[in-house]
């Protein structure tokens, strides 16, 4: 049960990944910077999950890091948008 899940979640986290990159590339917000390590990191996870169903490899390590990482920008990134984009933060600039 346990290795399911966690080959379920190597999957598809990845899949998840490359699916928010292109998302990405599409708003101007984000950048196509984000839109597209978004996408690299997510095709990396996808042949690391797949290398990891075949045969156990020390990539996967490397990827699980990698995506971790990648987590912490875009969720640092989004913190700094939220705050860009809250009417607490018009008020305070305006005035």
């Amino acid at each position: 049960m346990l290795d399911a899940l966690l080959v379920s979640g190597l999957l598809l986290l990845p899949i998840g990944i490359v699916a928010l990159g292109v998302a990405m590339l599409g708003t101007p917000t984000f950048g196509r910077a984000y839109g597209w390590v978004s996408i690299l990191l997510g095709v990396a996870g996808t042949t690391a999950a797949a290398a990891l169903l075949v045969e156990v490899s020390e990539i996967a390590v490397v990827v699980i890091f990698a995506l971790i990482v990648f987590h912490l920008s875009v969720g640092g990134k989004l913190i700094r948008l939220s705050r860009e984009s809250s009417p607490s933060a018009r008020h305070a600039t305006a005035a």
